[in-house]
């Protein structure tokens, strides 16, 4: 392989696509349209507080994965200790790939792209084709994660876009509207700016960032970029860009969302909302291009996920070679899209939101490692005091009847009493305690030693 010590423009630029198309989802076209029309006149405030945390904590950990200089998830999370480390690489590749997020991805791009071109008699064939093709397409252009910049960088990012942006122009231009003179729900009345900044909080995309940062890094290898400072000076250049790129849809979206009162009343989730606006602007036309924007967009996502999770898994089990990784993640998300998503998402989303805060303690460390320079007692005492409220976080995931039960009930009420808890966020307050105790044992043990 060639080495060299800069990329040229157009390598940054399919660089920073690919990173974008990753990280931007169907999830990440429906929650800023639903946040538009419930936030109305409150609607740039509440993108703010969106942007904010969706965009601000997915550079933070591409920032991250770059000032610790790691290559992956089990890297970034190694001064917790080995085996936090591989409990916590597992968790994260199983549920943001076969386990969760992958058959969700290949059901969304069903539900939102075809199921409306489908006869009720034929939807079960229909799926089953659907599914099929889709994780083969997945699967194909997954075989060679050399060619990850190509095909969703150069190709499928730049088709998504302008697909996406005729949607929003029209939408836009067709129905202008005084957002000042929309009501906002009660959500939104008062604080919208925390409003919004929970609602980007709990878009994961945060979590899926240092496992999406990986492979920028890996495809920054492949490009030649040989020396780690390179390496992450470049990736976090291709975030910054990539990152831009998603606040600037991300306000847009919410304009769209919010203007959307003009022709459909208020909906329960952001895909009701884009068909009822593709709908009214081109009519069937319309629906056919949300169908392509939606497929594009679960795509890019899903080739990415399922690179990350095969070479995730592959490098802890070297013995079993990537492609093997990769077939096993697209058949068992095709079974689970098909026959099992409702029953497993029981079990992975609460472990998913458990997980998560370990994720951006794991994040904000990195961010703060001119400070914290890797020092395992800092990562094991924060990450321990994060875990009793990160176990609260992920039994509020359980079906109502499950929360009941005894210990439960009482674990998260006594949970409850903590700061933030009734957003969901009351592990912040335990881990900044353990932070800043942790800091200053380590500071004591530091002067004693040079005492001594």
């Amino acid at each position: 392989m060639k080495v060299i010590n800069k990329l040229t423009r157009s390598d940054y630029l399919s660089l920073s696509s690919m990173l974008f198309g990753i990280f931007f989802g169907a999830g990440n076209l429906i929650f800023p349209v639903l946040l538009g029309q419930q936030a109305g006149s409150q609607t740039l405030e509440a993108t703010l507080g969106f942007i904010l945390s969706a965009v601000g904590f997915s550079l933070m950990g591409l920032l991250g994965l770059s000032l610790t200089k790691s290559n992956n998830v089990l890297d970034i999370a190694s001064p917790g200790g080995k085996l936090f480390a591989y409990f916590f690489n597992i968790v994260m590749l199983l549920v943001i790939g076969p386990a969760l997020i992958l058959p969700r991805l290949a059901t969304t791009s069903f539900e939102l792209g075809i199921s409306a071109f489908i006869q009720p008699k034929h939807y079960f064939i229909a799926r089953l084709i659907f599914s099929v093709g889709f994780f083969l397409i997945v699967f194909l252009l997954a075989l060679k994660p050399t060619k990850l910049v190509d095909y969703i960088g150069k190709y499928l990012t730049p088709t998504f876009l302008v697909l996406l942006l005729i949607l929003i122009i029209f939408a836009l231009i067709k129905t202008p509207v005084h957002i000042g003179n929309l009501p906002a729900t009660a959500a939104y009345q008062h604080n919208a700016f925390l409003s919004g900044f929970l609602e980007g909080y709990n878009t994961v995309d945060a979590g899926v960032s240092i496992l999406f940062g990986s492979l920028a890094i890996s495809a920054l290898k492949d490009l030649g970029v040989a020396k780690p400072k390179q390496i992450a000076i470049d990736t976090v250049k291709a975030g910054f860009f990539a990152m831009a790129l998603m606040a600037a849809l991300y306000g847009l979206l919410t304009l769209v969302g919010a203007m959307s009162v003009n022709y459909t009343s208020r909906a329960a989730n952001g895909g009701i909302i884009l068909v009822a606006v593709a709908k009214h602007l081109f009519g069937t036309l319309g629906l056919i291009l949300l169908m392509l924007i939606v497929i594009l967009a679960c795509l890019k996502t899903a080739i990415g996920i399922s690179s990350a999770v095969a070479d995730g898994f592959n490098e802890m089990l070297p013995k079993v070679s990537y492609p093997i990784f990769l077939a096993l993640a697209c058949v068992i998300s095709m079974l689970l899209a098909l026959f099992g998503l409702t029953k497993i998402t029981i079990i992975t989303s609460p472990l998913l939101m458990f997980i998560y805060p370990f994720a951006l303690v794991i994040i904000m460390l990195a961010f703060l490692n001119p400070l914290v320079q890797h020092n395992p007692l800092i990562y094991k005492v924060t990450l321990g005091f994060t875990f009793l409220p990160a176990v609260a976080c992920g039994l509020r995931e359980l079906p109502a009847q499950m929360q009941q039960i005894g210990w439960i009930k009482q674990y998260l009420n006594l949970i409850n009493h903590l700061p933030l808890a009734n957003v969901g966020m009351a592990w912040v307050i335990p881990a900044l305690i353990g932070f800043v105790l942790s800091l200053i044992i380590s500071k004591i043990i530091s002067k004693l030693l040079k005492v001594s």
